[in-house]
């Protein structure tokens, strides 16, 4: 889970809210908030429209984490 998701959902009232507002299934909402899907960028532009979230955390925020648990060689 990532805070630029949960700030999402926190700012459009709920998941389900969030769901109506991009368009997209509330269940799809909740995968994203438990982390178990990335965001598309094209979801993350979408929730960025409805919410003012940025964008670039929402689709990037879990691989910039991940990617800092496993730094290069």
């Amino acid at each position: 889970m990532t805070a630029a998701i949960n700030k999402a959902v926190q700012v459009a009232g709920g998941q389900s809210k969030l769901a109506r507002l991009i368009g997209r299934d509330r269940k799809t909402i909740n995968s994203w908030v438990k982390g178990r899907n990335q965001i598309t960028p094209s979801a993350a532009l979408d929730i960025e429209d409805a919410t003012g979230v940025s964008a670039y955390d929402l689709a990037f925020e879990s691989l910039l984490k991940a990617r800092n648990k496993y730094p290069k060689p």
